[in-house]
């Protein structure tokens, strides 16, 4: 099994490749998307609590 005959036997031909390194692509996009959106909710909540700590001091003034 050894070559591209081993190969198209295991179903991972030219185009399985080209299509898994296509698919790769698509995944690292993905997650370079969530980072950013992780990184946006991460600064949204931190000014949520930021503004939270600011009420509660000043109802407790």
């Amino acid at each position: 099994m050894q070559g591209t005959g081993g190969q198209a036997e295991l179903g991972r031909g030219p185009a399985d490749i080209e299509t898994l390194t296509r698919r790769i692509g698509e995944m690292a996009q993905r997650i370079l998307d969530l980072r950013s959106e992780l990184t946006e909710r991460d600064e949204g909540l931190a000014a949520a609590r930021a503004a939270s700590r600011d009420l509660t001091a000043q109802v407790n003034r």
